[in-house]
This record gives C-alpha cells, structure tokens and sequence, in this order.
C-alpha cells in the first residue's frame, strides 16, 4: 500500500475529527464553527452557518483577511459575532452577523477593514473603541436595538466610512463620539433610525458628503468645529434636519427638506461659520438660530419654507449676503449676492420682488429680523435672466479652460468656439425683443451641440459641457414649452 500523501491526510484528519479550521484547496484556511484566529497573514474562509453563544471569531493575529463568503454568524444575544483587540492590517468580509450583543467589535485596533457586511438584530451592528485608520465600507447595519455602527471615544479618529447603509436602529444610524476627528464620511445612507442619522459629537475636521439621511428623529448633529457638510440629502426627520452644536463650520450644497425645522442652531453655536449654495425647501422652519451667532455668513441659498428664518435673539448677528460677484447662482441668475427668499405659496420675497435691470438681484433689500437685512436678495430667475447667466458661465468656462471647441484643427475648433457663443448672444437679443419662438429655435440648436449625442457633433467639449447643456435645456424648459 502506497503512503497517502501529506495532503490527503490532512483531509482525512479534518473529516474523521471534524476540525474547526483546515486548509482547503487553495491553501486559505476553513471555519467551520466559532474560533480563534492566529495564523498572521493568512486567509480565513466560513463555509457554513455557524450558530453559537458569547463571542465566536476572535482575530488574534495581525494581517488576517476574514472572508465570510455570506454566511451567517447567529448568536444568543451575548458576546461578539467578529471581535478584534489590539489588531492591523485585518480585513472582514462578506459576512453576515445576527443577535449578538456586539456584530462586530473593534476595540483598540486600527488600520483595518470591513467590506460588505452585513450586522443585524444585534445590540450594536458595528463597533469601534480607541482606535483610528480603519475603513468601513459598503456594510449595512440594520434593526440593531442600539446605534448601528458606533465610533466610541477616546480617539476613533481617521475613519473612512463609505457607503454603508444603517436603517431601523433603536438609536443612531452612524454615531461619532466626542473627539473624533478627521474622519471622512461619504455615500452612506442613514435611514429610519429612532434617534439621530448621523452624528459627528465634538470632534473637529470631519467632511461629510454624499450622504442620506432621512426619516430619523434628526438628520444630523453636527458638533465640534472647522467639520464640512457637502452635497447631503437630508429629508423628512421629524424634528430637525441639521442640529448645529459646534462653530467654524461649512454647510454648502446640501438639499435639506420637509423636515419640521431644517437647521437648529443650539445656544453660542454656529459663529464663524459659512452656510452657501443649501436648498433648504418644505420645512416648517428653515433655519432656526437660537443664540448670537456672529461672523457666519449665510448667501446663495435657496429658501422656500412656511417660515423661512426664525431668531430668539433679534438681531442673530449674521451676514446674509456676500458682495455682488459674476458667477451662477442658486436659481441660475448671472450674479452671487444674497439668498432667495420664496415661499411654498409663491408670495416669497424674491418671487415677487422687482429686478428693473435683469441682473438676477432685487432691486430692494430683503428685511429678516429688525436690524438685519439681505441686502443683495435674489429674484425669481426670468428668461432674460438665465440667459445672462447663461453667458456669463459661457465666458467663465472658456476662461478657466473647461470649455473649448472641439476639432483637431485648431483653427476649426476655435471657430465653432466662436459661433456657439454667437448662437447664445442672439438668441439673448431674440429674448429681450421678446422674439420668443426665434430665441427657442436657437436654443434647441444650441443644446443639440452639447448634450453628447454624436449627432449632431457637439461645437465644445470639456468639463463645463454637460453644466451648458443642463443650463439650456432648463431654459428652453422654461421658455419654448407650452
């Protein structure tokens, strides 16, 4: 009888004793029930189920890849499904975590991955103590009694946390303690949580963007200071969609409506603070300001709630406009200034305000509060006016270089630089002779020279074109539809 080889024995031992961890074909390393793992820099694979009581994969080594190849670890409601202490360079994935009193537990561990997992029903979906540079990403964290993934102070600083999805959690969807910081937290969504979405306590030089937050008690916290909030959608929480509680702040971008209040801004918080380019829409209130609220500056947002700004203290203290600058505004106007002042039954400030020289700013200022006023408040964007704006974000293009013609020939793609902007400067003059149905032919031709087709072939390119192309199409929208 020929000696079996190392290999087939190995099998062999790992089928009659039925060992928790063997190594299969491809040299990674087997789980078939709860375990630590030791070996550094190998590869663990789950290749059932696996139902327990207290924790059940321990990671005892550094530089260990967890693959949990969508199984389910099912526990008793004690322990921790995955649970790392003091541990780098791992990685867990794909793996799903169900009734334990922690999915999973990072504690003093960094520069480590979760990918793809999903941790439910547990008392905590995903938690992480005293340790920073870890990257969770694409995980979801759901009907969790308590937060779904909770960064706990001190030092949970330095995160990546990108698209995860936490929803019907008993408390908080994504939940930084105090003194996190610089921690990055883009694409999630933070949905139908008991008490907040998303909340970035006291720490300091946090960026939030891309973010959802909606159906929560409250969209956001906001704390600390010089944290950013950027292109979020934050929408119908049922108190406030932001809550301010730190200073030095940047709101830009982010679409915040039909919550009750929009923006709460808590006593002594807020100051020294930037609020631009937010469509605060639908809300009860749009922003509240509870205290003083000095050096914030607040321009080229666009408001249209039942009541746009409310202050318990009168004057705030906040700037409501920036100098008047060339450049695109909010609602498209040629001009930044102040803000748009609308309301949800189309008697705003600035849907009724006059604009005698079509510059897209109200002839008169916009009184907020006794002794504060928009000086520079925007108008109801006219056809006359987005076709200024039109053109002035044509030149600006062109001048910052993300706008050019297109052709090999240099000669070629200037010229149909030129006669683009000329198509564009007639079709202006056709709109103030109030020669309708000739400015919209001109404007159909010239959205069909930029909308990316092939055919016809478009006269520009460059990073500005699909911008021109929205632009046009708005305002033929607007003008040229019955």
């Amino acid at each position: 009888m020929k000696p079996l080889k190392l290999s087939v024995l190995l099998l062999l031992v790992c089928f009659v004793f039925e060992m928790t961890i063997c190594r299969n074909a491809g040299a990674s390393i087997t789980l078939t029930e709860c375990s630590t793992l030791s070996v550094q820099g190998e590869t663990y694979l789950v290749v059932n189920d696996i139902t327990t009581s207290g924790n059940c994969l321990i990671i005892g080594a550094d530089d260990i890849t967890l693959d949990g190849q969508g199984h389910t670890l099912a526990g008793n409601g004690t322990g921790s499904g995955v649970y790392l202490n003091g541990r780098t360079g791992v990685t867990v994935k794909d793996l799903n975590v169900n009734n334990f009193d922690f999915g999973i537990y990072l504690y003093a561990s960094s520069n480590n991955t979760l990918s793809g997992n999903t941790s439910s029903n547990n008392n905590e979906g995903i938690r992480i103590r005293d340790g920073g540079a870890n990257t969770l990403v694409n995980n979801i964290t759901s009907n969790n009694n308590g937060r779904g993934i909770y960064f706990y102070a001190p030092g949970s600083s330095d995160n990546w946390v990108v698209g995860n999805t936490a929803t019907h959690n008993g408390s908080t969807g994504i939940y930084f303690h105090s003194n996190s910081s610089n921690n990055t937290i883009t694409g999630n969504t933070s949905n139908d949580n008991s008490d907040y979405g998303i909340w970035t306590g006291s720490g300091s030089n946090n960026y939030a963007a891309d973010n959802t937050t909606s159906r929560n008690r409250i969209g956001f916290l906001l704390g600390g200071s010089h944290n950013i909030v950027v292109d979020n959608t934050i929408t119908g929480n049922n108190i406030y969609g932001i809550l301010l509680t730190g200073a030095h702040l940047n709101i830009t971008g982010n679409t915040i409506s039909n919550n009750d209040w929009g923006i709460y801004s808590e006593a002594a918080a807020a100051g020294n603070s930037t609020f631009t380019g937010n469509t605060i829409s639908h809300n009860n209130r749009g922003v509240v300001f509870y205290g003083l609220t000095t050096e914030t500056t607040l321009y080229n947002n666009f408001f249209n709630n039942t009541y746009n700004f409310y202050s318990i203290y009168s004057p705030p203290g906040a700037s409501w406009n920036t100098v008047k600058t060339p450049g695109l505004n909010i609602v498209g106007g040629p001009f930044l200034g102040g803000n748009f002042w609308g309301s949800p039954d189309g008697a705003g400030f600035s849907q009724t305000c006059t604009d005698g020289d079509f510059d897209g700013i109200c002839d008169t200022a916009y009184v907020i509060v006794p002794g504060e006023a928009d000086n520079l408040p925007l108008a109801q964007a006219s056809p006359a006016v987005l076709m200024e704006g039109i053109m002035v974000f044509f030149d600006s293009a062109v001048d910052e270089g993300t706008l050019s013609g297109y052709g090999r020939i240099p000669a070629l793609a200037n010229l149909r630089l030129e006669f683009m902007r000329l198509l564009l400067e007639i079709a202006q003059q056709f709109i103030q002779q109030g020669r309708t149905p000739a400015a919209c032919a001109l404007l159909q031709r010239a959205h069909l020279r930029t909308d990316g087709q092939g055919a016809p072939q478009d006269f520009v390119v460059g990073e500005a074109v699909p911008e021109l192309a929205r632009l046009l199409q708005s305002l033929d929208s607007l003008t040229c539809e019955p």
